[in-house]
């Protein structure tokens, strides 16, 4: 697929994937969706950097994509996540003058993850950071995204060893916890967009492992489209956004068994597709001097990234995106 700009996320490098005997992802893996010349942003969850058994693993996978990246003359960036909180200083995009957020998703719930045994002491430390802020900054989106990363730091210091997903689906109260997660989702994404970024008409996220697309109209001013892109764990599949033109296409990803080392391709049907009014490399209208999009940290500062030596370096980056019009899905 021709594509000018990609969006992943949770791609968990270094952490063990059922289903391959216990082989973690590598960069190698994504060999065919990193095109000559892309953008390709990597929406948080990146490198599994929680579990002290993947770091090293991971970090060296994510130098490896990097360098995936740097041989093909793509624009790699990244987002921080709350596996991941702090490999770049960068925690969302903005798109489109304002009209569009890409972000990991978990600033959405102050539990970070509330269907974890440990959601209650994340949640402390999301409290506490929030107590430690100057009131007029507690609600600004600075403020939201510091509470998110002491969140996470909270959660690598009491992760649970091999905990998965799939695990926890078989608890009765924490699989409830998980379908209300899954269902809540969409309209946290977009109430967090609607308080913080009212501009927005498009979330891009991922976090919550259940891809899909919706359009959010419920207590709204305007409809709000949230798109979600899975993980590359079960229970859910990994998805994809591709941007060309005025089209933003939304696809299941899937392994390419005709090419050595079967490396994810897109499906060729989407799974949703959202007509854009104007091209998704229009200028930026906001001011900053950015050509469409530029990644930012919590201060709306553009941002430069804190990413381990191991992986190198990100400075800050930009891809251009654009506005939605409607949305096929």
């Amino acid at each position: 697929m021709s594509a000018e700009l990609l969006i992943l996320s949770d791609l968990h490098l270094g952490r063990p994937v059922r289903g391959r005997h216990g082989v973690a992802l590598r960069a190698t893996d994504f060999d065919a969706l990193v095109g000559e010349g892309m953008q390709v942003c990597l929406n948080g969850d990146t490198a599994e950097l929680q579990e002290p058994e993947s770091r090293e693993v991971a970090l060296g996978e994510l130098a490896e994509l990097r360098a995936l990246a740097e041989r093909r003359g793509a624009t790699l960036f990244m987002h921080a996540g709350n596996h991941d909180p702090d490999v770049t200083d960068a925690h969302y995009g903005r798109f489109a003058g304002g009209l569009g957020l890409v972000t990991h998703g978990d600033v959405f719930h102050p539990s970070i993850a509330p269907w974890s045994p440990r959601a209650a002491m994340i949640r402390q430390a999301w409290i506490e950071e929030v107590a430690r802020t100057p009131i007029p900054e507690r609600n600004t989106l600075d403020g939201q995204f510091r509470a998110a990363k002491a969140a996470s730091r909270a959660e690598r210091r009491i992760v649970t060893r091999g905990l998965r997903m799939t695990s926890l689906l078989l608890q009765p109260m924490t699989a409830f916890s998980i379908l209300w997660y899954w269902r809540q989702y969409p309209r946290l994404a977009a109430g967090f967009a609607h308080r913080h970024l009212p501009a927005t008409r498009i979330v891009v996220a991922g976090h919550s492992h259940r891809p899909g697309i919706k359009r959010i109209t419920r207590d709204l001013p305007n409809p709000l489209i949230v798109i979600n892109t899975g993980a590359f764990s079960q229970p859910h599949a990994p998805h994809a956004v591709f941007l060309k033109d005025r089209t933003l296409s939304f696809h299941r990803l899937r392994r390419d068994t005709a090419r050595p080392g079967r490396p994810f391709v897109p499906a060729k049907e989407a799974t949703g597709t959202v007509e854009l009014q104007v091209p998704w490399h229009e200028p930026s209208i906001d001011g900053r001097g950015s050509p469409a999009f530029a990644s930012f940290d919590g201060s709306a500062r553009p941002s430069a990234s804190a990413m381990p030596a191991a992986a190198s370096s990100n400075a800050e980056t930009r891809a251009p995106v654009a506005m939605p019009e409607r949305s096929k899905a």
